[in-house]
């Protein structure tokens, strides 16, 4: 309910601006909020119990975007998992009016992740996102500054310690990008 609440204090704040330099993006991981995901993990077995994800971007040029991603993910199964995600990268757009562009983005960084039950391990990766998507503009209904923004994302993952590698493709059907 927190969630909903912040996310219609900012829908709100973003029509109150009309620049569209910043853009605050809101997304999921999991099938139940608005995302399927397909990985070549062993242990795929698992439920996202938690969730936390966002982006930040600042247009740079017509059609460029800077921008830094957050996440905070739980995992409950065989084994519980804590990831911590933080990238920065850019954002390429087809379009001048962003709130109707289609894009593509390439984001680089570090996941954090804490394993728990056989044995507590924590595990460092280099990670590397390249996704493509479309903003649907909401203005025909009153929201000016915010989009509906499906993507399709690529993650390959590099573990800093050891050869194990990870490559995840993921369908998020449920995502909101404001502009201000």
């Amino acid at each position: 309910m927190k969630f909903i609440a912040l996310l219609l204090f900012v829908m709100t704040m973003g029509t109150a601006f009309g620049q569209n330099l910043h853009m605050i993006e809101f997304s999921t991981n999991s099938a139940a909020l608005g995302a399927l995901t397909f990985s070549e993990r062993s242990d795929n077995n698992y439920d996202t119990q938690g969730f936390v994800g966002g982006n930040y971007a600042y247009k740079i040029s017509p059609r460029i975007q800077l921008g830094i991603q957050g996440l905070y993910t739980k995992y409950n199964g065989s084994v519980a998992y804590e990831s911590y995600d933080f990238m920065g990268g850019v954002i390429l757009n087809g379009d001048d009016d962003l709130t109707k562009a289609m894009y593509a983005s390439l984001y680089l960084g570090m996941d954090w992740t804490n394993q728990y039950g056989l044995g507590n391990t924590r595990y460092e990766s280099i990670q590397g996102k390249l996704a493509v998507g479309k903003r649907f503009a909401l203005s025909n209904i009153n929201l000016p500054n915010v989009t509906y923004s499906p993507e399709i994302s690529y993650t390959r993952t590099e573990n800093t310690k050891s050869s194990y590698g990870n490559n995840t493709f993921t369908i998020r059907f449920l995502q909101f990008s404001v502009f201000f």
